[in-house]
């Protein structure tokens, strides 16, 4: 199995950890698992999964994680929380547990007694994965849909709003990931090895970390800018770096997201509005609707497209995401992404994976398509259709 972080790396699980040597020490009179913040930041492990170990990945998360058998299900104990004692007890029989002991469940050394004692008890508990239908994480602004309550069949959609400012950062702003049947489609790449360019002011100068390589539109010629509030010498004006208008509904038929991303973008982008709509028709496709209003042109309007698939151009108007292969064995969706060919020029640019831990969950490369607007008008609009 590949090596790759764990819910034990993660700031929740460490919380956690906090919390039971207070709950501990005060023989449970120090007790704040009540709370709805500690309660939210605990769902939150199963609130982005989108199907066994792949899990939405903004900013400088992992696609693929392996959560930690103990902490996720005594987190969920704790908070009297069925679905996540549910992906904990998953986590320990995917991680045979029981057969070879807590070496790949516990995280780390100080949480091994307790894994060890939780072992019987985990292994017996319901295993089903919660998958919940519809998730609207306000503060963040991260919309989860799928076609199927528990069920990773059928099509899968994560976007998100938000602001660049956000604790490691990508400018993503309107971003969104799409899996059919359990298996990557639209992806977000995460983030390479760290190193001291990661965190310096080159930071998005990597790949990874701009909007180019999300499936995000360069207006203008012009890529998102990061930071929360936009402020430059000589300025009359500052606006703050996040979305606008956001708005979500879901209903058994249908799920929709939409937001403004136009502060998302420099002034010199000369855009007043752009709203994007994410669409998920339940078992039949999902829709990206991007509506503009920009003072003039002044460059390049194209959409950004990043996937994990191998991409052909077949008929007019259609472009097959054929399925390709990962690492371990694993493999990507399929899909056909359908629009309106006079529309766009289209360039299908090859990107080779360089980094090792990107590598261990990709392979050896992902693609950019890039849609590039054909002689756009100060205002217009355009629709990509997803199906299988």
């Amino acid at each position: 199995m590949t090596k790759v972080r764990d819910i034990g790396d993660g700031a929740g699980a460490s919380l956690y950890d906090c919390l039971e040597w207070l709950y501990s020490a005060s023989d449970g009179r120090i007790n704040v698992y009540d709370e709805p913040l500690v309660q939210n930041i605990g769902k939150f492990i199963y609130r982005v999964q989108i199907a066994e170990r792949y899990f939405i990945n903004f900013a400088d998360a992992s696609a693929l994680v392996t959560p930690s058998f103990a902490v996720t299900y005594g987190y969920g104990k704790r908070i009297n929380d069925p679905d996540m004692m549910a992906i904990g007890a998953w986590a320990a029989q995917t991680q045979n547990v029981g057969e070879k002991g807590i070496s790949e469940g516990f995280g780390s050394m100080d949480r091994g007694l307790p894994a060890l004692f939780a072992i019987a008890e985990t292994l017996a508990a319901d295993a089903t994965l919660p998958l919940p239908h519809d998730v609207f994480l306000d503060e963040i602004e991260v919309f989860v849909a799928r076609d199927q309550k528990g069920s990773t069949e059928g099509f899968f959609v994560g976007a998100k709003g938000g602001h660049n400012a956000e604790s490691h950062n990508h400018n993503d702003i309107g971003h969104l990931l799409v899996s059919i049947d359990g298996r990557p489609v639209l992806v977000d790449a995460g983030v390479e090895a760290y190193a001291a360019k990661t965190f310096s002011g080159e930071r998005y100068s990597i790949w990874t970390m701009n909007s180019g390589y999300h499936t995000l539109p360069t207006i203008n010629g012009h890529l998102q800018i990061p930071g929360r509030v936009y402020t430059a010498e000589g300025i009359e004006y500052t606006y703050e770096i996040a979305a606008r208008d956001v708005h979500h509904s879901f209903n058994d038929q249908s799920a929709t997201f939409s937001l403004d991303i136009a502060k998302a973008y420099p002034p010199e982008a000369e855009v007043n509005a752009f709203k994007r709509t994410i669409t998920l028709n339940r078992g039949q496709d999902i829709t990206l609707h991007d509506q503009y209003d920009l003072k003039k042109i002044t460059g390049d309007l194209s959409l950004n497209v990043l996937t994990a698939c191998t991409v052909e151009a077949s008929d007019p108007g259609v472009l097959s995401l054929k399925e390709a292969e990962l690492a371990d064995g694993r493999t990507s969706g399929s899909a056909s992404i359908h629009f309106d060919a006079a529309s766009f020029d289209i360039t299908i640019e090859p990107k080779t994976i360089e980094d090792n831990r990107l590598k261990t969950t990709w392979g050896k490369q992902l693609t950019r398509i890039i849609f590039k607007v054909k002689s756009p008008g100060e205002q217009g609009e355009y629709i990509l259709r997803i199906t299988r």
